[in-house]
């Protein structure tokens, strides 16, 4: 990827008669180079001087830029020192997938988040499971405010949160529980689930209500309805509706949470026939 966005830009300098050298930034190139080498980790990660080796950059210059690209979540550093190492973080992750591979369903999604905000006066949140992460990729504030909104890039826990568990809901109760066991347990509140065979009863009410419910588990004052979607093979959104626990009470949830799984439905729907249409 990072190949083809250097050749691109070597195109473009060629297209408008201008030298490369011109106009090209050499720490975007170092950027780019860096980037590229920690993406070539063959999944166990690498080190600052294989990082460093591969761009063919001075491991002074290497750290810098590398501690850099991990505040901007673009790689990620774990251990210390010599032993530690660098893998692509979710910023890389988020930038692909705004470019690509959500743009069918943010496109579609819109018009359906906008009518639930005007329903329910309460914010709508979009969210994209990837790589065992739940990410917020688009977030329409509704009329009332509420004290922690999601902000589009934030990463939202699968334990706590209405979108995790509607996700953990598509798995089996094996797969639920490992992925669970990847993350690290944060009692959010005293409400949050914590126990395994607790978490399995609340998922398979989950199942059999089609929507999951936050009350109060990731925040006190907050409540949230969310459902899972569907989209091409591997891929699974969430869908859900935030609120001030005074003002979204939970008969409120209760309409709430069938209107999502219609819209679930809908959006599926939506893209599965866009996914049969392209293959024609």
């Amino acid at each position: 990827m990072l190949q083809s966005m250097r050749r691109a830009s070597e195109s473009l300098d060629e297209a408008d008669g201008s030298s490369g050298s011109r106009y090209r930034v050499r720490a975007v190139d170092r950027t780019m180079q860096l980037l590229d080498a920690v993406a070539k980790d063959g999944g166990r990660g690498k080190t600052l001087a294989e990082v460093a080796r591969s761009a063919g950059v001075p491991e002074p210059s290497a750290l810098r830029y590398l501690a850099t690209l991990a505040d901007g979540g673009f790689v990620e550093h774990e251990g210390t020192g010599e032993h530690g190492r660098y893998r692509l973080g979710l910023g890389v992750f988020m930038l692909a997938e705004r470019a690509v591979g959500n743009q069918d369903l943010r496109a579609i999604a819109l018009p359906h988040m906008q009518r639930l905000v005007e329903r329910y006066e309460e914010t709508v949140n979009l969210a994209a499971f990837r790589q065992k992460r739940l990410v917020i990729i688009e977030v329409l504030e509704g009329l009332r405010s509420i004290r922690q909104g999601a902000r589009i890039g934030e990463q939202d826990q699968l334990r706590s949160t209405a979108l995790g568990k509607a996700v953990l809901a598509t798995h089996s109760d094996d797969e639920a529980l490992t992925l669970l066991r990847d993350e690290p347990i944060e009692q959010c509140t005293s409400r949050t689930i914590v126990k395994d065979d607790q978490m399995l009863a609340e998922l398979g009410a989950t199942r059999a209500r089609g929507y999951a419910i936050d009350n109060e588990e990731s925040e006190i004052g907050q409540r949230c309805v969310g459902v899972a979607i569907i989209g091409r093979p591997g891929q699974t959104f969430g869908l859900s509706i935030s609120g001030a626990s005074h003002l979204f009470s939970l008969d409120v949830v209760r309409d709430a949470g069938p209107a999502l799984c219609t819209v679930a439905r809908q959006l599926s729907d939506q893209l599965t026939a866009g996914r049969v249409a392209r293959a024609r």
